[in-house]
């Protein structure tokens, strides 16, 4: 598809032919994002929680930009990773439910903490550049100043929303983590 479309800018003189490799590639990371988003969409649909995870969702990619943390290898296992997240989410919101305001605040504190502290969190085939690290902090920081007052007036008004946001935080938390041991893993290999 994406060689398709490249080929259509070429025709239209949108495109030299020598950028066509490149604009594939970025087309080809535009579907998979799509396609991602797609599945997260329809696995909350399913589960009767489209608009917590509509929430989680805006929040997630929000953070993710910045903050970093595990990035699976290949395609498939990046597939395989996004229906193990989805389906968790909502197993965390089904738990939400159960639970009253005051402990989902504690996981948005605790989870809050450690995006603080851990964001940004480079990968081996992402490093930065000490200018990029600080950037990258400042805006993972202020996503999460912002969500923290997103989360503090929907909590009251659209628990659905609150808990979508509360969902991501915890979910970057645990990518954070898990990029940080593995990261030392392949380190001390």
């Amino acid at each position: 598809m994406s060689k398709r479309i490249a080929g259509f800018l070429i025709e239209a003189n949108v495109i030299k032919e020598d950028e066509a490799e490149l604009y594939e590639y970025g087309l080809s990371l535009i579907g998979k994002k799509i396609s991602h988003m797609l599945l997260i969409l329809l696995i909350g649909w399913i589960g009767g929680q489209l608009l917590g995870m509509i929430s989680f969702l805006a929040s997630y990619i929000c953070l993710r930009e910045y903050a970093g943390g595990y990035h699976a290898k290949t395609s498939r296992c990046c597939y395989l990773c996004t229906g193990v997240v989805t389906l968790s989410v909502l197993v965390i919101f089904f738990i939400f439910r159960q639970l009253n305001v005051g402990w989902i605040c504690i996981c948005m504190l605790i989870s809050g903490v450690i995006i603080w502290r851990q964001s940004p969190q480079e990968t081996p085939t992402k490093p930065l550049s000490e200018k990029e690290k600080a950037l990258y902090g400042r805006k993972a920081r202020c996503y999460l100043i912002c969500l923290g007052i997103l989360f503090g007036i929907s909590v009251c008004f659209f628990r659905e929303i609150a808990e979508g946001i509360a969902c991501a935080w915890i979910v970057q938390m645990f990518m954070l983590i898990i990029g940080r041991c593995l990261g030392k893993n392949i380190r001390n290999s």
